[in-house]
């Protein structure tokens, strides 16, 4: 009941800061900024960075956003916690030293390799920008053409969106830092979300720059 109503309250809290962002319009030079959304498109967020942009070699197609070492070790951290856990409890128990360390290893090392499996999936994810097909998606294989729900069409994207997310996690706040494409029809596609400031402002930039498109930056 405690951790609802904690939710509860994380939510409450976000909505409110939602309707307190101030949008700098006057930077961007275009009257359609007032027509896009300028909240979270994808709340929580990390406080380190994730990923990182790649470039296509000379005569490339492909740019896409790749996992930094220290996401992935972060990830590789809880799944070597989990399967350390079930080790140690299955040679005890081969040993026949009690069923007690079955719960254990169900009720903690299980939920930390499978946390750890999801979390490292996520990260090697690809997002990827097809500079010839002039598609955007995000998975290990190219979705069908007519899957028009999963790609985003380049050529409707009118700017990159970054914005800042203040985010509380326990007792901890820190800031994230969301990408977004910005569509024709106001819509957001949602691009990478983490917490160096750095990285993704210079990811933006170039980016915003391979596509022919500018960067509205609200942070």
């Amino acid at each position: 009941m405690a951790k609802w109503l904690d939710k509860l309250k994380q939510k409450i809290e976000q909505a409110q800061e939602a309707d307190d962002v101030d949008v700098a319009h006057h930077r961007f030079n275009d009257a359609f900024s007032h027509q896009v959304e300028w909240t979270p498109l994808k709340p929580g967020g990390s406080n380190f960075g994730t990923h990182y942009l790649v470039k296509p070699e000379s005569g490339g197609r492909l740019m896409m956003f790749k996992p930094t070492k220290g996401g992935l070790a972060f990830g590789f951290v809880f799944l070597l916690i989990g399967m350390a856990i079930l080790v140690y409890m299955a040679w005890h128990m081969v040993n026949g030293q009690g069923l007690e360390l079955f719960w254990v290893g169900l009720l903690i090392g299980l939920p930390f390799s499978v946390a750890g499996i999801f979390l490292i999936r996520w990260l090697y994810k690809p997002r990827v920008f097809d500079l010839v097909s002039r598609d955007f998606y995000s998975g290990f294989k190219k979705p069908d053409s007519h899957r028009q729900d999963k790609l985003a069409d380049l050529n409707r994207v009118k700017a990159l969106q970054l914005i800042t997310e203040k985010v509380k996690a326990n007792k901890n706040r820190y800031n994230s830092y969301e990408l977004n494409l910005i569509l024709d029809d106001g819509r957001r596609v949602a691009v990478v979300d983490h917490g160096n400031f750095e990285q993704i402002l210079l990811d933006a930039e170039q980016l915003a720059k391979a596509l022919q498109v500018p960067l509205w930056d609200n942070t």
